[in-house]
Order: structure tokens, then sequence, then C-alpha cells
């Protein structure tokens, strides 16, 4: 009983021993996962000054959208006041008179009308140059706010995976730890139940002592009535 009492002890170590390892196994775990989650939360941080700076720093489309429209209408105003600066050139430079009531076109009324237009078209060709150019211009805007608006969201879809990624650190700290207390609440009960066990044990080992000491002490009665007779 002796020989199985000290393997119910060291059983008892063992099993002790095993659950300390795996705890503290866990909690390495837990601290590492800590150090990733600060990590992800910085980068987190990181995210949300970039997406600040940049939604700073671009213009809003319907601003710019707005500005392409007037230009837009402009133009196509002023390509249409050319088109009839032409037609009137095109008409005086082919009638000397007029078709609708016959009267002559005198030929310095229409030279100097044909120069007038013409210069008039000149006039408005710079000036349609100059809006073409703005017109264009509000294109590249509005080309580099999209871009930018595309980059903007791309950094929203990586806030959102860092928001992802924390909460399942944060999940799995919390498995982790409970798992420490399940853990902790085992090793406590093991150790109760194996030290009473082991009570028991000692206190079954020390009845059986007793009954071989009164059974020696017997026989030593015996062996001396013996001797006498």
């Amino acid at each position: 009983m002796l020989f199985r009492s000290e393997l119910t002890e060291q059983h008892m170590f063992e099993m002790q021993n095993n659950t300390g390892e795996i705890i503290e196994e866990k909690k390495k775990q837990i601290s590492k996962l800590e150090d990733e989650g600060l990590a992800v939360y910085n980068e987190l941080k990181d995210y949300d000054e970039k997406i600040k700076k940049a939604e700073a720093d671009i213009e809003d489309i319907e601003t710019i959208n707005e500005r392409i429209n007037k230009l837009s209408k402009l133009r196509h105003k002023i390509e249409a006041k050319m088109n009839v600066l032409h037609e009137d050139i095109s008409f005086f430079s082919e009638n000397k008179n007029c078709p609708t009531c016959k009267q002559d076109i005198g030929e310095e009324f229409r030279d100097n009308t044909i120069k007038v237009k013409d210069q008039e078209i000149k006039d408005i060709q710079a000036g349609l140059e100059t809006l073409s150019e703005q017109y264009d211009k509000e294109k590249e805007n509005l080309s580099v706010s999209m871009k930018k608006i595309s980059d903007i969201n791309d950094l929203k879809l990586d806030r959102i995976r860092c928001q992802s990624s924390i909460k399942a650190i944060k999940g799995n700290i919390i498995q982790l730890r409970e798992d420490v207390d399940k853990l902790k609440d085992v090793k406590s009960i093991e150790k109760d139940e194996r030290l009473v066990e082991f009570k028991q044990d000692l206190e079954h080992i020390a009845e059986e002592y007793n009954e071989l000491i009164e059974d020696k002490n017997i026989l030593s009665s015996a062996a001396v009535l013996l001797k006498d007779n």
C-alpha cells in the first residue's frame, strides 16, 4: 500500500505539472496575440489618418461636374455662333444680291461684313481654345478626384480588414483566458481530489500497520507462552 500511495502522489504531481505547462503555454499565446492586436490597432490608426488626409485633399465631384457641364454648354453655344458666322460669310461670298428681295448687295458692304464676321470668328476661336483648355483641365481634375476616391475606398477596405483582425484576435484572447480559468479550476479540483485519495490511502496504510503491530504483539505473546510451557 505504501507503493500505491507513492504512485498516487507521483501521478498527482505529474498531472499538476502538465496542467501548469498547458496554462503557461496558453498565457504565452495570449501575450503573443496581445502584441499582434496592438500592431494591428496601430495599423488601423494609420489608415484612419491616411483616409482623413486624403478626404481633405479631394475636391467635390459634384462641383467639378457642374463646372464641366457649364463649360460644355458654353462651348456648344460658341460653336453654334461660329457656325452662324460661317454661314453668313458663305452667304455674302456667294451672293451679290438678296435672294429674297432681289436687291443688290453692295460690294463694299459685302467685303466689310465678311471682314467683320471673319474677325468675330477669329476672336471666338481664341476664346474657344481657352474654354477647351479649361474644359480639359476640369476633366483632368475629375479624373484625379476619381482616382483619389478609388484610393480612399481601398484604404477603407484595408481598414475594415484591420477591424476584422482585431475582432478575431480579441475573440481568441477571450477564449484562451476562459481556457486558462477552466484549467486553473480543474487543477484545483484535481489537487483536492488527489489529496483526499492520498489521505485515504494513508489512513488505510495506518490501519494495516496497526493491524500488523497488533498481530505481531499477539504472536510475540504466544511465543512467550509457548516457551514458558
